[in-house]
């Protein structure tokens, strides 16, 4: 059976990115996997810290960080995962500082500084079919204004270095909060939010199922693949 691994970076369990993410656990489990959804906001880690444990000629750690913290029993789900997919608010233009924390924390112990043929040597992993899920206020036609594509894009490409597939989903101009009149603010017509909330953001989360059953399809074939050709 495929596992697929689904992390929250969003501090709120049940809002826009959590609700995404729910969308592509019911679609992995439609397309067979066991899943796990996880709340990063759970748990109490901290970025790399440059150890360079998992850098050592001979190094022990096997692609997992050799850091001990609470995040440890998921960085190993994560690498035991056929499907990983993270779902991050967006923070002035990239990932929030967990999702970022995260990332650094699974993607870098594979990562290898030792090139062949002008690519890294990775730590032996199984492919991973990976995606990353962003909800974010800027409008879909403001993202290249804002650079988004090139800010958000990079840690697409960096976990399909890594994992050897991503997708990158964007979901925009979501809600924040439900009653914008008790905010400071007049930068957002609620309006125009309330209209995207009920028009547009269900597509999204169909969006999200169909990229849960697509990744887990994906793998289940590759896995499938791999048996015949060993």
């Amino acid at each position: 059976m495929m596992k697929a691994i689904l992390l929250n970076g969003s501090p709120r369990k049940n809002f826009s990115t959590a609700q995404l993410l729910q969308q592509a656990q019911r679609g992995a489990e439609t397309a067979g996997a066991e899943t796990e959804l996880i709340h990063l906001v759970d748990y109490e880690f901290t970025d790399c810290r440059e150890c360079y444990a998992c850098k050592l000629k001979n190094s022990k750690t096997d692609g997992l960080c050799a850091v001990r913290d609470s995040i440890q029993p998921v960085l190993k789900k994560i690498w035991e995962a056929d499907v990983v997919i993270v779902g991050s608010p967006v923070y002035f233009g990239y990932p929030n500082g967990q999702v970022i924390s995260l990332l650094n924390r699974s993607l870098f112990p594979i990562y290898s500084y030792f090139y062949k043929d002008g690519k890294p040597d990775m730590v032996p992993h199984d492919k991973k079919f990976s995606a990353l899920i962003y909800s974010m206020n800027c409008k879909e036609e403001e993202m290249e204004k804002f650079h988004y594509p090139e800010l958000l894009g990079t840690w697409g490409k960096t976990m399909d270095l890594v994992y050897g597939y991503n997708e990158v989903q964007y979901c925009c101009n979501t809600y924040q909060y439900n009653d914008y009149s008790r905010y400071r603010q007049n930068l957002f017509d609620e309006a125009d939010k309330k209209r995207q909330r009920e028009e547009v953001f269900p597509k999204d989360l169909k969006k999200a199922y169909d990229l849960g059953m697509r990744l887990t399809r994906m793998a289940a074939e590759d896995r499938k693949n791999e048996t015949k050709n060993s």
